[in-house]
């Protein structure tokens, strides 16, 4: 029997600001979203969960659980259009093929960038947990 390794786990965290509104507002986001996730190369264990705010203008809530582990995006509209990203990555030898975590949190990261047009960027330092020392 063979031992699943986890290489490393990966947290990145953006804010978007003076992201479009025409896009937040779009009937048909929720399925953008989760075109988005699969074109970067992720693989969804289960259909994506997709909120709208009611009353809230483009407030929306987005999950998408991974292979890799999840991707999310909450807005604050209010505050100047922004959106919450968070997208975390495992990367567990010989499970997942193709690009690395890494590689598909990036193409979706500029998936996003391009859906969304944001002004400002805010990014945070990756964190990485549970690397791999020998």
């Amino acid at each position: 029997m063979s031992t699943i390794r986890l290489a490393r786990s990966v947290d990145r965290a953006l804010d978007f600001y003076g992201a479009s509104l025409k896009a937040l507002d779009d009937p048909g986001l929720c399925q953008h979203l989760w075109d988005d996730v699969i074109a970067a190369g992720f693989t969804l264990v289960m259909p994506p969960q997709f909120h709208r705010f009611e009353g809230g203008g483009a407030g929306i809530s987005f999950l998408a659980m991974l292979t890799e582990s999840h991707a999310a995006i909450h807005t604050s509209p209010e505050k100047d259009g922004c959106l919450e990203i968070t997208i975390h990555t495992c990367e567990v030898e010989g499970i997942v093929p193709g690009n690395t975590p890494a590689e598909k949190t990036a193409s979706l990261v500029q998936l996003w960038k391009d859906r969304f047009k944001p002004t400002r960027i805010i990014a945070f330092d990756d964190r990485v947990r549970a690397e791999q020392t020998g």
